[in-house]
């Protein structure tokens, strides 16, 4: 076991911070199993409250439930050991205090809300809790120093109130940051703002990029190194966390051994007619012209094998789209525009590709 875990164990905190309020380990464990037998206690605190149980039981490790968002959810066994390592280097790269409030506004049932909870324990910061589903900024009187957020809470909170004020640093991740909500962040927050890119298996983020940088490349936390195989697809490389190298299904374009730019999923490639079409890559280049939520996904053709199609919630300009796709390339463009009335989104805020392939093939 490296040291830095061992180093880890031995320093945890006797105390700790939830709302304000002190607690010792002890006290802690009896609050959260009194909340939890209150019978209409909200998912999102069941949630967290179960996750504090788990945290502090004699186990060596945490099973986490991964987003699905590309497949079916599976269960792996995390040591908590490795979860403090990668939460004291997160605190230490963004220089995050002791004491400070930090924000859980993220479902604890998978790893980016547990992190957070697990980032406050093991930093002692005081842990703030809001439900992930009501994001009220208004109702919290205090700065808070640190908080992550996926996309979607983002973009539905700056459309209710604008109010990120009392937000220091923010991290957005679990899935594409769009250049229109890039954007509003500008314009609305002004802390700083990180896009993060990591998974389950890599403990939240290993990678993160400054929101204003034009140039989409994301850098290494220290300690962690990239390449990438014969599929360009990144290999992520970090000791402190892994003993073997993680291989993924991203593509990337690398820029060095510590930085890369995010070009898209493997297994989201569509093979139309013999030419490998990149959805992220067309998301990208229609984003500007489509105000809703949409996505790229393909549907089975006689000719092609695969036709690209355009998924869009209703509403959209349609016209507008249409002239949009008449400038991409013949192979490249979507040969049909199919509107759902929800877009349908995975707890963590990602889009459910599994659902709207099963949805636009006829498994209603």
């Amino acid at each position: 076991m490296p040291d830095g875990i061992c180093r880890a164990l031995n320093s945890m905190n006797s105390n700790y911070f939830v709302n304000h309020k002190k607690y010792s380990q002890a006290e802690l464990l009896i609050y959260a199993q009194s909340k939890l037998k209150q019978r209409d206690l909200p998912d999102w605190e069941r949630d967290l409250f179960s996750f504090i149980i788990a945290w502090f039981s004699g186990t060596e490790t945490i099973t986490i439930l991964t987003s699905g968002s590309t497949g079916t959810p599976k269960k792996i066994e995390i040591p908590k050991s490795r979860m403090i390592c990668s939460a004291r280097r997160t605190l230490d790269y963004f220089d995050v205090k002791p004491f400070e409030n930090i924000l859980l506004c993220l479902p604890a049932k998978y790893i980016a809300g547990m992190m957070m909870i697990v980032r406050a324990f093991s930093g002692s910061l005081n842990l703030i809790t809001i439900s992930p589903q009501h994001l009220f900024l208004s109702d919290i009187e205090d700065k808070i120093g640190f908080a992550s957020m996926v996309p979607l809470q983002v973009s539905k909170h700056l459309d209710e109130s604008h109010n990120f004020d009392r937000l220091e640093k923010l991290l957005l991740g679990g899935a594409p940051v769009s250049q229109r909500l890039t954007e509003k962040v500008k314009s609305f927050f002004k802390g700083q703002v990180w896009e993060t890119y990591g998974m389950t298996e890599t403990i939240t983020h290993v990678a993160v990029r400054r929101i204003e940088d034009e140039v989409q490349v994301f850098h290494a936390l220290p300690g962690i190194s990239f390449s990438v195989d014969e599929r360009e697809c990144l290999i992520i490389s970090d000791p402190l966390i892994q003993e073997q190298p993680i291989i993924t299904n991203d593509r990337v374009e690398l820029r060095s051994g510590t930085s890369f730019r995010l070009i898209g999923r493997l297994d989201h490639v569509i093979n139309s007619g013999g030419i490998k079409v990149q959805p992220e890559e067309l998301e990208r280049q229609l984003e500007p012209h489509i105000d809703h939520r949409f996505c790229i996904t393909s549907m089975p053709h006689a000719t092609l094998g695969q036709m690209v199609v355009l998924v869009v919630e209703e509403g959209a300009d349609l016209e507008k789209i249409r002239s949009a796709i008449d400038t991409i390339d013949d192979y490249r463009r979507p040969k049909k525009i199919i509107e759902l009335k929800h877009i349908p989104t995975s707890a963590n805020g990602k889009i459910d590709m599994k659902s709207i392939s099963e949805r636009i093939n006829g498994a209603f």
